[in-house]
């Protein structure tokens, strides 16, 4: 059953695309993007600061293409520390 629910939800990776794009502050890098169920979202780079992490999370939150966001992970590189890492997670909007 829950396979058959699954199998009509559909995300539009167009406009998702789009709108990560759109909401990545410029001090921010995403160099990971897994999805493995094909609604669930999980981004993954590097950010000058804590805070600049948390604003993309805020824009991320105000796009459509989104059901949820969270910022799951930032931490400090082991390498010079001078930018953090972070995971966001988020839930992608289905289109039908």
């Amino acid at each position: 059953m829950q396979r058959a629910i699954r199998a009509k939800r559909e995300a539009d990776w167009t406009a998702v695309l789009h709108a990560v794009a759109r909401a990545t502050p410029p001090e921010v890098r995403v160099a990971h993007w897994l999805c493995d169920d094909g609604m669930s979202l999980s981004l993954q780079g590097l950010a000058s600061s804590c805070d600049v992490a948390q604003v993309f999370v805020k824009r991320l939150e105000s796009e459509e293409a989104f059901a949820s966001v969270s910022l799951a992970k930032v931490q400090r590189r082991q390498d010079d520390g001078s930018l953090l890492e972070y995971r966001i997670d988020c839930l992608v909007r289905a289109t039908r």
